[in-house]
């Protein structure tokens, strides 16, 4: 049962974005800022969004072994394209919300090399050169494996471009904003289904609440099939774990190695550690959380074996994260009827895409 004045206050509205994470929360940003007068509100089925509180921080756009991968499925223009569409997110994630606001450390990355791979160094000034109308400066360069602990890498690539953030005090001061900016935001709150009717959004939620709007835009990437099923996003599920805090960790920095599909960093005196999807795609297509026991065999021997194998250390926990996967890795950014968006599928690169995708979005409204 709702209130006359539940009814009166809230449930009338000139936009609803389904999705709080990065793409819905840039969104509704970049919409209030164009639009002040606006009533807009942002809902989220869960306390936490299923992705942006839960990626590892990396602020990243690709490592040499992925690009050449990705060259499998796309030209070499396109790769070129979303990289850059990656850069200049980074450059307004960082214009919008502050580098100390969010942490933000501008030190490179540092692509590990495995036996069979140091081909690609060879790669380095190709690279350079597609890239370098992006920037005017080069990205990728040879480094030398500087921490002796590291086991089963013969080499090293550098990319300059790269940093990395704290992701909860990214997500809190996106919050922030977007509060400040007086976006209503409400999480818990799960969209069963919606209705057009006489040109206005009729949202049903799971409590049987029915919201109005005549502006819906679906930012719940991963979860985008439960809304629209015929658009095809694949939900991919990731797997982190983290350790308890670590008397001398011997490197500094975030590194990838096998095509980005391992990743790790040092983040306040813990060693963060993720990846190894591939290893069983076909469970880790799923949009429910959950940690799957071959994957995290597989993160604890690296870690023991190739990373930290001289240094004592104690696993703390693990979590999940799900991501959402387009046909390409390009998202899908559209308007699919008169009031109504997408913005979905970013592949694990949001923290890079989101806020570029969202201003583009902002250019179809």
């Amino acid at each position: 049962m709702f209130s006359y004045w539940e009814k009166k206050k809230f449930s009338t509205y000139d936009t609803i974005i389904v999705g709080a994470g990065l793409a819905g929360l840039f969104t509704s940003l970049f919409l209030k800022q164009k639009y002040p007068t606006e009533r807009i509100l942002v809902l989220d089925k869960e306390m936490f969004p299923a992705a942006s509180t839960k990626n590892a921080g990396f602020a990243c756009m690709g490592s040499i072994t992925e690009l050449e991968d990705d060259l499998k499925t796309s030209s070499l223009t396109e790769v070129i394209s979303l990289v850059e569409e990656r850069y200049k997110g980074l450059e307004i994630l960082r214009e919008e919300l502050g580098d100390p606001e969010i942490a933000y450390q501008s030190n490179g990355s540092f692509e590990l090399l495995e036996k069979g791979q140091d081909e690609v160094v060879s790669k380095i000034s190709d690279w350079n050169q597609a890239f370098f109308s992006i920037a005017h400066r080069e990205a990728f360069s040879l480094s030398s494996i500087s921490n002796t602990d590291f086991k089963g890498f013969v080499g090293m690539i550098k990319n300059e471009w790269e940093g990395e953030i704290d992701t909860g005090k990214m997500y809190e001061r996106l919050l922030q904003k977007n509060r400040e900016h007086h976006v209503e935001i409400r999480m818990n709150t799960t969209v069963v289904t919606f209705e057009k009717k006489l040109g206005v959004f009729e949202v049903e939620l799971e409590n049987g609440f029915i919201l109005k709007s005549t502006r819906l835009i679906i930012c719940n990437n991963a979860f985008t099939n439960r809304l629209l099923p015929a658009v095809k996003i694949t939900p991919a599920r990731g797997l982190v774990l983290i350790t308890k805090p670590v008397v001398s960790i011997p490197f500094r920095g975030i590194y990838h190695f096998e095509k980005g599909y391992y990743y790790f960093r040092e983040i306040d005196n813990r060693v963060l550690f993720g990846g190894g999807r591939h290893l069983n795609i076909a469970v880790e297509t799923t949009d429910e959380l959950g940690v799957n026991d071959l994957i995290y065999a597989d993160l604890k021997k690296k870690l023991q074996e190739k990373i930290l194998p001289n240094t004592p250390y104690e696993i703390d926990y693990a979590w999940s994260g799900i991501m959402g996967r387009s046909k390409t890795k390009n998202p899908i950014c559209k308007q699919l009827d008169e009031g109504l968006f997408l913005l979905a599928g970013f592949g694990g690169m949001g923290v890079a895409l989101a806020p570029y995708k969202a201003k583009l979005l902002l250019s179809l409204i």
